[in-house]
């Protein structure tokens, strides 16, 4: 999961506890079929819980994403995102597993204050589409699944059937 996505998820989810009750009452479209992904393929289910039935469904596909691979905001926090801990001072841009320097993929975007991620372009998930709210598909990158040109799973069966 691209290490953005998972940064605003552990932003966020302090924000958002008890209030999944209150949005299930919404009349939201919140849940729907299969999307179709950019990659042609249908998408893969890659929500927070593991589950794409229960109407906060987040889909993507695996392909060329940012990668996380180190900070420098605690050994805790650097394991907790599947990387390492990189002290800043040993180098501007860390060396990263592909052999080139790091590029900053920090929250804000800056990576000279003191909590600093880094990471490199490599093989992961890529967010697309969530059936939970247009605000917060894009916040994550992606569109909201309901809007989505490419089409649905249930849909290309259907027109395979034909």
């Amino acid at each position: 999961m691209n290490a953005r996505i998972v940064a605003i998820m552990l932003i966020l989810s302090p924000l958002t506890t008890g209030c999944m009750g209150v949005i299930e009452d919404w009349s939201l479209e919140m849940d729907g079929p299969q999307p179709i992904c950019p990659d042609g393929e249908p998408c893969i289910c890659i929500d927070v819980d593991n589950s794409c039935d229960d109407g906060d469904d987040d889909w993507g596909f695996w392909g060329m994403t940012e990668l996380f691979y180190c900070s420098n905001d605690g050994a805790d926090y650097a394991e907790y995102m599947g990387g390492i801990s990189c002290d800043a001072e040993d180098s501007t841009f860390p060396v990263c597993p592909d052999g080139e320097d790091c590029f900053c993929i920090d929250i804000d975007d800056s990576c000279d204050d003191g909590d600093d991620d880094w990471g490199y372009m490599g093989e992961g998930w890529v967010f697309y589409c969530s059936y939970d709210g247009v605000f917060y598909a894009e916040m994550m990158g992606g569109i909201h699944c309901a809007d989505s040109e490419l089409g649905f799973v249930e849909d290309a069966e259907v027109d395979n059937q034909s």
